[in-house]
């Protein structure tokens, strides 16, 4: 068994954005996750943002703290990107 391309995990996190989160407008849903499944599921939901494709290019921390607003479904808000603040002592 060999490691997941980049087209593979793109289409598997399409898919679960498709089966999962499309119908959850009005409802907080937590999603954890790797870094790199974490910036692909932030890449496809982002999609058509300019200014947040920018954004996400930073290195997305396995243990980050990203916060999306999804009140409107077609335009996905990046409120938070890889907060690590939880971390501090």
């Amino acid at each position: 068994m060999g490691w997941e391309s980049k087209d593979q995990l793109k289409a598997r996190m399409s898919k679960f954005i498709v089966e999962k989160l499309s119908n959850l407008k009005g409802k907080r849903v937590l999603i954890v996750t790797h870094g790199r499944a974490k910036r692909m599921l932030l890449e496809v939901l982002l999609a058509n943002s300019e200014k947040d494709k920018e954004r996400i290019k930073e290195k997305v921390h396995n243990t980050g703290l990203s916060i999306i607003d999804f009140s409107d479904n077609k335009n996905p808000i990046l409120e938070l990107l890889n907060c690590n603040k939880h971390l501090d002592k």
